[in-house]
């Protein structure tokens, strides 16, 4: 593929899976070292500026996109003629998946030119085929997380996505890494907002080093996802990969699970027991509620961590291993509840999981992940999906107190029940809403504050004091600021002056 580049906006499972039908372009794909991948709103304009800019002696460009926007239509447009412009003997495929209104407005921008622009539908697979998609989702994941701390796409692993849907097999070079994999799937890392960017950089940093990391996030944001992948992409991941909820075992049981015991130590101990220190040597632990650890059992992992010994309950002998930690607990909790030595210990480095409020740009990628593993119908794929792009503004304006696994659960009854479920959600997420909650809770004081002056409408001042206390509530969130605009309809200015009259 000398002089070629493809250029290919990343896609989703369903895309990959009609490129890898057509086994000569899937080829392409797998042997070439010449692909552009962009991810972002200004992801296709983005390449073609770097494809115009930077290679002057390409011959053929291969555009790969599973959609457009109309918003982005006549800047492709005028970019693509720049192209062919600038370089006379350049060709261009521009490959899409379905008919649209976009691409039609595109093939009519270059109708005069249908000697050197080409538009090619990628075919609907012949037959549906029953991949093992923990395979899929690692390799894509992987591909996600990229190859180095600038956040460049691992196309390596992009080349196993298409080959292993166009039919290789892969079981016994990354068996290990798949079945640990299943344990720990999570969307949250295919975000494409900045803040899940950085996390992804972030990630790869850290699994170059060696040092213990303390994770930080919100319920249900997806911090056991981020631990195995900083344990898969680093030397260890040859090693087993592990994890504990410290909140789930009593103090006896807790430090048997990671020490291991001698037979009849405690009550329970039935038989000699090898702990996770010992069978995880080499590999990685992650400890999550490590905040709920008991004080006895945070000695004995202190005493792992500074000397790589400890020693199984019932027993004096001393043991060694060779362990990382990652951890993870409450954010308000952890420096309260451990050990200042072990805290410090463990928390080497931070990072933290964005909770979904903050990317909600990334809902849709993650319904994505949801619905593209549990179906091979396209249709039902296609109707999940468009509920949640046709209800964006709700998601987008819902707090999301459960993050990720809230989002997954929506999807999941979506998904289960079916069309008749989505006035349901619609309806939990909007009784949830910080407006209703708002509204409530304002008429509610009201009556206080009418019921105190015995049922007479109180003084402007007391009312305007009321105005401004209540406003205070609502501008403490981002959420509840777009209500102070759009529900109570007043601006900043106003908000300050109200409350210099409190």
């Amino acid at each position: 593929m000398e002089n070629s580049i493809i250029s290919l906006v990343w896609p989703d499972i369903s895309f990959l899976e009609k490129i890898s039908e057509d086994k000569k372009l899937a080829l392409e794909i797998a042997q070439s070292e010449n692909i552009l991948i962009e991810s972002g709103r200004s992801r296709i304009c983005k390449n073609l500026v770097l494809l115009n800019n930077k290679y002057d002696q390409l011959t053929m460009v291969k555009i790969l996109v599973p959609f457009i926007y109309e918003s982005e239509k006549d800047e492709i447009a005028d970019l693509i003629h720049g192209l062919t412009a600038k370089k006379q003997d350049l060709k261009i495929e521009w490959y899409y998946v379905e008919e649209s209104k976009e691409v039609e407005g595109l093939k009519k921008k270059f109708s005069s030119d249908q000697s050197r622009i080409f538009f090619i539908k990628i075919k609907d697979p012949v037959q549906s085929k029953k991949k093992d998609l923990d395979y899929v989702r690692y390799f894509m994941t992987r591909a996600f997380l990229g190859k180095n701390d600038s956040g460049e796409f691992d196309t390596e692993y992009l080349r196993k996505v298409i080959n292993w849907l166009s039919g290789e097999n892969y079981y016994m070079e990354y068996e290990k890494n798949v079945k640990a994999f299943k344990n720990y799937d999570t969307p949250v890392l295919e975000g494409f907002s900045k803040p899940m960017l950085d996390l992804k950089k972030r990630i790869h940093q850290l699994s170059r080093t060696d040092l213990n990391v303390l994770i930080k996030g919100e319920t249900g944001s997806g911090k056991d996802g981020a631990a195995f992948f900083i344990h898969d992409l680093s030397n260890r991941n040859k090693k087993n990969f592990g994890a504990v909820n410290c909140a789930l075992f009593e103090e006896n049981y807790l430090i048997s699970e990671l020490f291991g015991h001698k037979k009849g130590s405690f009550t329970g101990a039935l038989s000699d027991k090898k702990g996770i220190f010992e069978s995880l040597s080499g590999g990685t632990l992650f400890l999550d509620q490590i905040h709920e650890m008991p004080e006895r059992c945070q000695m004995m992992v202190l005493r792992f961590l500074e000397k790589g010994e400890f020693s199984p309950i019932g027993t004096k002998i001393t043991r060694l291993g060779n362990v990382r930690i990652i951890a993870a607990g409450s954010k308000a909790l952890i420096k309260e509840k451990l050990r200042p030595e072990l805290f410090f210990r463990i928390s080497e480095v931070k990072i933290e999981i964005p909770p979904l409020k903050d990317i909600t740009e990334d809902i849709i990628t993650f319904v994505d992940h949801y619905i593209y593993k549990k179906s091979n119908d396209p249709k039902k794929r296609y109707e999940v999906k468009k509920f949640f792009e046709d209800n964006m503004d709700l998601f987008k304006n819902y707090e999301w107190p459960g993050n990720i696994r809230e989002l997954l659960a929506f999807v999941k009854r979506r998904f289960e029940i079916g069309q008749g479920e989505e006035k349901f959600i619609l309806d939990d997420i909007g009784s949830n809403s910080d407006a209703d909650m708002f509204l409530n809770d304002f008429e509610t004081d009201f009556s206080v504050l009418v019921k105190k002056h015995k049922n007479k409408l109180p003084s402007k001042m007391e009312l305007e004091s009321f105005y401004a206390k209540s406003v205070t509530e609502v501008l403490s969130s981002k959420t509840r600021k777009h209500i102070a605009e759009n529900v109570l309809k007043i601006t900043q200015n106003t908000y300050r002056s109200l409350l210099e009259k409190d």
